[in-house]
């Protein structure tokens, strides 16, 4: 977590890769594509991280 938070991207790669079976169940309740629900998710999910010390 913390390697993310200081724009590592492989550890962000791995955040992904632990949360994608969430953010693809999730992605089934947003009204657009499921590609761009993916998306949208997995950016919102990054910015969330980066954007302070948050523990998960």
């Amino acid at each position: 977590m913390e390697n993310a938070q200081s724009n590592d991207k492989d550890s962000m790669l791995q955040l992904i890769k632990i949360y994608e079976k969430d953010i693809q169940e999730i992605s089934k309740y947003i009204k657009l594509p499921k590609e761009d629900a993916v998306s949208q998710i997995t950016v919102e999910f990054l910015e969330y991280i980066m954007s302070s010390n948050h523990q998960i």
